[in-house]
């Protein structure tokens, strides 16, 4: 493992997540097959915990000089003290590959002494990468916010804070709630944004599933991702009511976070009186986010509107208060 400074000639872009789980960080680790946790230092900070008084005689310090035992016996002290670890570790990240990293001992040190989080810089020099990050952490204006809309299996993007952590979970529990869907069944994931859910519906063998989405930020970013080789499958930009005037075919329709703003205006908001004949005329298996747990009301429009004959939650997002609902037909 070559220490991170070595590669930094050239476009760069560095993107400093404050609080990465320890635990997490760990299974990073492993996954990408760096050895982040040296077992020399894990040993070393073990000493330290004992309380051992190192010098220049202890055997890691045999090559190293009365500078470097000065340097990590304060370095140790510091973290001790203040239960935080305050320059960040780095991860470099060239061609889908971690290539290097820098700070074994703050990692060390932090995994013995128990400290839940640390702050890792994730570098890379890749110029498509670059600018791909950029977009994604500049899609709102908010700077609190920075953080990925949905996950994206990359190591550039895996320690990174998601806006949505439910994601995976929730995946998993539209794809068990489909599972008695055909495979060949079209499947329109509307409002995609980065297109996660498209991408873990074709991973579970659907083929056909097209992503759909009207926003200008999210589709730049979706090209970018599209170029990159992450999606393999169609990206519609645009409005969904001029998209589905071309769908006429039984079909799965999944629209997490993006109906339940317009659903209060019922027939009299534009876009739902635009889909609503389609849904009940195509749409078999309608999966749908309510912004309140059970909300009634909205249940009651999709069914008595949409001729959907039975409907069930299938993931509560408690953190948010929002239910996913199963239409079926």
């Amino acid at each position: 493992m070559i220490a991170s400074s070595l590669f930094l000639e050239g476009p760069s872009f560095r993107y400093t997540v404050r609080e990465v789980p320890v635990q997490m960080l760990v299974e990073y680790s492993k996954k990408h097959n760096v050895p982040m946790l040296n077992p020399e230092h894990v040993a070393l900070a073990e000493s330290y915990k004992k309380g051992e008084q190192l010098t220049s005689t202890h055997p890691y310090y045999a090559s190293r000089g009365l500078d470097s035992v000065a340097y990590f016996n304060g370095l140790y002290r510091d973290i001790e003290a203040k239960g935080v670890v305050e320059v960040p570790v780095e991860v470099v990240v060239r061609k889908r590959q971690v290539i290097a990293f820098h700070g074994f001992h703050r990692f060390a040190f932090s995994y013995v002494l128990g400290l839940q989080t640390i702050p890792v810089s994730l570098i890379t020099l890749d110029e498509d990468l670059i600018d791909l990050a950029i977009n994604l952490f500049t899609i709102y204006d908010d700077p609190g916010r920075i953080a990925l809309y949905q996950p994206i299996d990359h190591p550039y993007f895996e320690l990174c804070p998601l806006h949505h952590p439910e994601a995976s979970a929730k995946a998993d529990a539209i794809i068990g709630a489909l599972r008695q869907v055909d495979k060949t069944t079209l499947i329109i994931d509307f409002g995609a944004h980065l297109g996660y859910y498209s991408r873990r519906l074709k991973e579970a063998g659907y083929y056909n599933v097209v992503a759909v989405d009207c926003s200008d930020r999210m589709c730049s970013a979706q090209k970018q991702l599209i170029s990159m080789g992450f999606m393999s499958l169609p990206y519609i930009y645009g409005a969904f009511e001029d998209y589905v005037k071309s769908v006429q075919m039984p079909c799965v329709l999944v629209a997490l976070s993006v109906l339940h703003p317009h659903i209060d205006g019922g027939l009299a908001n534009p876009l739902i009186a635009a889909i609503v004949p389609w849904i009940r005329d195509y749409v078999r298996y309608f999966v749908v986010e309510h912004l309140d747990v059970g909300d009634v009301e909205a249940c009651s429009f999709w069914i008595s509107h949409c001729g959907f004959t039975s409907e069930r939650i299938i993931f509560h997002d408690d953190s948010r208060g929002r239910t996913t609902h199963l239409f079926v037909k």
